[in-house]
């Protein structure tokens, strides 16, 4: 892990604290209604989004916004994963925790894995709380509010997915690549490598030397391939979970 020194100091803090408060939510809400349960995800949901309206004003007034500020990142979609989640109905509210969960799984492990491609020197300031300081702030807590959304769906037994939930997964994931695709095209803009593969590797050779279509067909591709990887593992660990607790049952 690639962390800097003040990640080292901020990473494990954060962490223990999001335990911490993850489970002291859980035994605060563990025999309450189900609508009480909602709460804390409509709060961080809320919170995103006003951050994210907050971050879009900040760019304006200081005269430095460009399209790149605009919500087509992969960490934009969170907005819309947490929103449906938290606010929707039925299937939707059961898709928005599912894909909640997936893409905050991914969110972590590349936060500590390669914190600084994220998060930039954003721990750097936290101790510098001013307007000026606004943009690091808002990536450091928005990205890891990202990660306690998904924290707080097991902990509360919202929707969790397995690989039986491929099919109705792929759907959003999809769109929102045929979506930031096009954004990206439309404002030249390389809204998570959607336009060129600054970070793809030699699968940018498929753009560069035959279409962009191929490229983006292989983009999608290896987002397929890490959803498949992180609905198999989640199905194996709650496979698990399910024969402990049938041995305990068993030998009880």
């Amino acid at each position: 892990m690639n962390w800097s020194s003040s990640q080292q100091v901020i990473f494990p803090i954060t962490i223990v604290v999001s335990i911490i408060l993850g489970i002291a939510i859980y035994y605060l809400l563990k025999d309450k209604s189900e609508k009480a349960k909602e709460l804390p995800f409509k709060i961080i949901s809320a919170v995103c989004i006003l951050g994210e309206i907050t971050k879009q004003i900040y760019y304006i007034v200081r005269g430095t916004y460009t399209a790149w500020y605009l919500p087509f990142h992969f960490c934009s979609m969170f907005l819309v994963w947490f929103a449906l989640a938290a606010f929707g109905k039925g299937k939707v509210k059961k898709v928005g925790y599912q894909m909640s969960f997936i893409t905050s799984v991914g969110l972590f492990l590349a936060l500590m894995i390669t914190p600084s491609t994220i998060l930039l020197n954003s721990t750097d300031v936290l101790g510098q709380v001013n307007w000026d300081n606004f943009h690091q702030l808002h990536s450091f807590y928005y990205h890891f509010l990202v990660c306690f959304f998904g924290f707080l769906i097991p902990l509360l037994k919202r929707p969790i997915p397995t690989i039986k939930d491929f099919k109705a997964l792929i759907v959003p994931l999809y769109a929102w690549l045929i979506t930031g695709s096009i954004m990206a095209n439309i404002f030249n803009t390389n809204y998570a490598n959607l336009l060129i593969g600054d970070d793809m590797g030699p699968i940018d050779i498929l753009r560069t030397d035959y279409h962009y279509l191929l490229y983006m067909v292989a983009v999608m591709g290896l987002y397929t391939l890490a959803m498949v990887i992180v609905l198999g593992v989640i199905t194996m660990v709650k496979e698990v979970n399910v024969c402990r607790l049938k041995k305990k049952t068993k030998s009880a």
